[in-house]
């Protein structure tokens, strides 16, 4: 008699849902029960493909022809005309090879995604944004870490705070003053700022062995190691924009920031 087998499920479906769609589901429920509904969920055209798509797509249907696999990176004629569209309008020269067409843009970030990232891998994200992007790589074994962006930064995500505590050694540790003099921000938009790191465990607060009634602010490992990973990547991006300055350039550059930095550290009389 052979024993009965047990099948489990992958943990890879203990994602939460992708919201969008689950309001969509809403909305179309509602549709169907007679309701009338303008649905925003997705921002979905509310016209269709274009004529010269419907065109095409009518004519391939016609003609008779085999409609059947195409390489798995796309029909080359269209990866190359792809890279014309980039050369003449955007004045950037990719090379069709490099060019893969996908099923919309799911199915490419997804792609992407399985070639970055391994499992266990920690990957950054700014907050607010495509939330999407958290469900896949949930659900291939990333573990998101959300940078919380708010009107101050553009919604962009900044590495100046963290790179603060970084920059003071080890054990990566300041005052709540001592960070918003170093940034040079009001110590409203400091609290604001450290209670998101908080939140999201890049920070820790620690008391003040030196003065009771303080704390200090202290880099969690996580928060250590994001800082250690987007340095380089900052880095290499300040490398690359003054890439097109001459060496003699640089360093004249060099010497009057520094002339400038050693002012502003002088104490005022």
């Amino acid at each position: 008699m052979i024993p009965s087998m047990t099948r489990t499920l992958s943990h890879r479906g203990d994602v939460p849902p992708f919201y969008a769609m689950e309001l969509l589901k809403l909305a179309n429920r509602k549709r169907e029960s007679g309701a009338d509904v303008i649905s925003l969920c997705l921002g979905q055209p509310c016209s269709g493909a274009p004529a010269a798509v419907r065109n095409a797509a009518r004519s391939a249907l016609a003609s008779g022809s085999t409609l059947g696999y195409t390489d798995a990176n796309g029909l080359p004629e269209l990866r190359a005309e792809i890279a014309r569209h980039y050369a003449s309008g955007e004045g950037v020269e990719v090379d069709p090879a490099r060019v893969l067409v996908t099923t919309g843009s799911s199915a490419g970030f997804t792609a992407v995604i399985l070639a970055a990232f391994e499992t266990g891998d920690e990957v950054a994200m700014a907050r607010p944004g495509y939330p999407a992007y958290r469900n896949v790589l949930t659900s291939l074994g990333a573990r998101v870490l959300d940078l919380d962006c708010g009107p101050e930064s553009r919604f962009q995500p900044t590495v100046d705070m963290l790179a603060a505590l970084r920059r003071s050694g080890a054990p990566c540790r300041l005052s709540p003053t001592e960070l918003f003099s170093t940034l040079m921000v009001t110590s409203g938009t400091m609290t604001h700022r450290l209670k998101r790191l908080e939140t999201r465990g890049f920070i820790e607060r620690v008391p003040n062995a030196q003065d009771a009634r303080s704390m200090l602010v202290q880099l969690t490992p996580a928060g250590l190691a994001l800082i250690d990973r987007a340095v380089p990547a900052h880095v290499e991006n300040e490398r690359r924009m003054l890439s097109a300055l001459h060496a003699d350039v640089l360093a004249q550059l060099d010497a009057h920031l520094s002339t400038l930095l050693r002012s502003l550290e002088e104490p005022k009389a």
